[in-house]
């Protein structure tokens, strides 16, 4: 059992039309709440009690303003500690509490280390999806006492990939992505940042912008889970605007006005004053103006677009969007890449200077998804080893899980307010655990999927301390903040793809060699429509079945 305290701050509120602020119906067996308020700070009143009583019913108690309220979780997994989802993982029985045994070029420039597990990784893994199983279909809120950003709510879909066929969760899903986009993408073609029962609404941290790209690629993830081309055909013309709108942001060169392949976020100056003009889920951080992490995820977006044209035959369409793609692949290394950093450049703002702190969702992004070179991602993941090797210095300690940046924020206005947040002090240095994830995705398109195994048996040894009971952990403090987030799932996709092997595309699957350690292991996942079982076998992925055949 956990318990923290979450005091309410009056905020101001933008709220969509009243016709879009109730959900018009409910989904069987309550998969879709639609009576949540915010936690975040950003409303004036907080309901109380809408998780223990009725949702179709309106006698939830309302507190006022400025109000502390105290709220207890507890962790009630069913008997034998099975997910409520169909999740079928069935490690090797050669695999014990044992870690990796494979030799691993992961820890090379780091002290050597031998993560150790209290009980069997596949009782840890079992209970790490149990355990965050806990929306019920709440599925972009993280977490029942969240609201729901639409600017993370691509995770969501990436997260279900691990999951065999699940019909009511799947419904779900698809009823939520298609109410926020028919209702929540302004005429411009903005979708809002955040939903909650009053409406749509934006964070008062600045004009957040990853919602625009993550629009697009939910429908792309989702589809690529169940194959559902009407569900694709029908959000068109809604991820059309979207992306129409992402174009527009393309920053333009103002001498010889080319267009540069990357994206410049309007009303965000990117300055060092404190402001309120952050752009990305970094909510505090001061990522503005011709940023890599929007442009990383429009790179994403764009490709998604060309691939989910074709895959609903609109061959036109195809071409248009993959030649935009190539011109932000170009244009992201071109600007943000940095020799002298050996890594990429965080975000420049409107005076030309560069913000750089090692921020690691954007590289390692970058890696994954083949928007760096095979040199560069190598640089990338040694400049990691060297950042992670002083850290770990500073600590004395094992860091388990992947740092939001590596480097300090040396320049107070960097953060909104002026905070001076300390290092690690949550989104400056503190892990969020979605990133984890993407390591493990990049360590093994790198290096090898031993070295994704260690570091995924290294992320379940601090869940084994913690739970992952909190958005962000401080791993020198050894403490956590703010509430339990969902996407922590997120590693267990990276372990799906680098330590598994296993990648999924609209245009069929591919697999690279597992971890030897996996040998015997089984897994079933949903691909297009249909359970796909797979084993390691003398050291390669062997498909059994498709299709429950």
């Amino acid at each position: 059992m956990e318990s923290w305290t979450t005091k309410t701050t009056k905020r101001k509120r933008i709220l969509s039309s009243k016709k879009h602020s109730k959900m018009q119906k409910q989904a069987p067996s309550y998969f879709f709440s639609f009576a949540k308020p915010p936690v975040d700070g950003t409303a004036a009143l907080v309901s109380l009690g809408v998780e223990t009583i009725d949702r179709t019913s309106n006698h939830s108690k309302k507190i006022s303003k400025g109000t502390t309220m105290g709220i207890t979780w507890k962790i009630n997994l069913s008997p034998g500690g099975e997910s409520f989802s169909n999740f079928q993982l069935n490690l090797s029985t050669n695999i014990q509490k044992s870690y990796p045994s494979s030799s691993s070029t992961r820890f090379s420039r780091r002290k050597t280390y031998t993560p150790s597990l209290s009980t069997t990784l596949s009782d840890t893994v079992k209970h790490f999806v149990s355990a965050y199983d806990i929306w019920l279909g709440w599925i972009f809120g993280n977490n029942p006492a969240s609201v729901i950003c639409l600017h993370e709510m691509a995770w969501f879909p990436m997260i279900q990939s691990i999951y065999a066929t699940s019909p009511a969760t799947t419904s779900a899903l698809e009823k939520e992505i298609i109410f926020l986009l028919e209702n929540g993408v302004m005429e411009n073609g903005l979708p809002w940042q955040r939903w909650y029962s009053d409406g749509f609404y934006d964070a008062p941290w600045g004009p957040l912008h990853d919602q625009v790209p993550h629009s697009i690629l939910a429908v792309y993830f989702m589809a690529m889970k169940t194959g559902n081309v009407a569900f694709v055909e029908r959000l068109m013309p809604q991820i059309d605007r979207v992306a129409e709108y992402l174009i527009s942001l393309e920053y333009k060169n103002n001498i010889t006005g080319q267009l540069m392949g990357v994206i410049a976020v309007k009303n965000s100056s990117g300055l060092s004053d404190g402001l309120r003009h952050a752009t990305t889920w970094y909510d505090i951080i001061e990522f503005g103006n011709v940023n890599s992490y929007i442009s990383i995820y429009a790179t994403l977006a764009f490709d998604a677009m060309a691939k989910m044209k074709a895959f609903i035959g609109d061959p036109v369409g195809a071409a248009t969007w993959k030649n935009v793609y190539k011109r932000f692949v170009k244009g992201f290394n071109e600007v943000f890449w940095s020799d002298d950093l050996k890594f990429y450049i965080d975000w420049i703002d409107i005076q030309g200077k560069q913000h750089n702190y090692l921020y690691t969702d954007q590289a390692l992004l970058a890696i994954v998804f083949g928007i760096a070179n095979e040199t560069q991602s190598k640089i990338i993941l040694e400049t990691l080893d060297d950042a992670y090797a002083d850290l770990e210095k500073l600590c004395s300690c094992r860091i388990g899980v992947t740092p939001a940046n590596m480097w300090n924020i040396s320049v107070l206005g960097d953060v909104v307010g002026n905070s001076t947040l300390g290092f690690p002090g949550y989104e400056n240095g503190c892990s969020f655990f979605h990133t984890t994830g993407l390591e493990i995705a990049a360590r093994a398109k790198v290096s090898s999927a031993e070295d994704a195994f260690v570091l995924f048996v290294s992320s379940m040894e601090v869940y084994q301390e913690n739970s992952f009971w909190g958005a962000s952990y401080d791993w020198k403090a050894k403490t956590l903040s703010s509430e339990p987030l969902s996407d922590s799932l997120l590693v267990m996709w990276g372990f799906m793809r680098g330590v598994l092997g296993i990648n999924m595309d609209l245009d069929g699957l591919s697999f690279s060699r597992p971890a030897q350690d996996l040998e015997g292991t089984t897994f079933s996942f949903e691909h297009l429509g249909e359970d796909i079982t797979v084993a390691v076998k003398n050291g390669t992925i062997v498909v059994l079945n498709t299709g429950g055949t």
